[in-house]
């Protein structure tokens, strides 16, 4: 049914003035995933150091105290809690060590390609008579 305006009613249309939807749950997990694990895995450790840090300093105790005892914390609890994480760490940091191919881009293969044929062009090939001929001149002390 058609109202005046030119609009259909029930159908729904998009406004580009509208303002936009918050993400669903899927795609904020998609852009999550989207994060390197290593660059999560430091974020989380460094929050596992500095919270404590913070805390004991708040509470007034030494400098070196507070950060050896934080120290100890982070690294007890991102033993506990970041296990998922350090694996996957663990096992893109081997995948990354051990490429069963080289990571090569065709530009690279194409500029070594151009470069090789330039080299061939400027280098001449001498003759088998000048290269036994300064062979010889060597050999006697004599100069050519």
């Amino acid at each position: 049914m058609s109202v005046g305006t030119g609009f259909v009613v029930g159908e729904p249309t998009e406004n580009p003035y509208a303002p936009q939807r918050a993400h669903s749950c899927a795609s904020y997990a998609e852009h999550m995933k989207s994060v390197p694990s290593w660059v999560s895995y430091s974020v989380f450790r460094v929050l596992l150091f500095v919270a404590p840090l913070a805390i004991l300093l708040l509470l007034g105790i030494k400098e070196w105290i507070a950060a050896v005892i934080a120290a100890l914390v982070g690294m007890s609890l991102s033993f506990i809690f970041l296990r998922k994480t350090r694996e996957k760490v663990a096992r893109d940091l081997y995948a990354a060590r051990h490429r069963e191919k080289p990571r090569v881009h065709e530009d690279a293969e194409l500029e070594d390609a151009a470069l090789d044929r330039e080299e061939r062009k400027a280098t001449p090939v001498e003759s088998t008579a000048g290269a036994e001929q300064s062979t010889d001149s060597r050999q006697n002390g004599s100069q050519p």
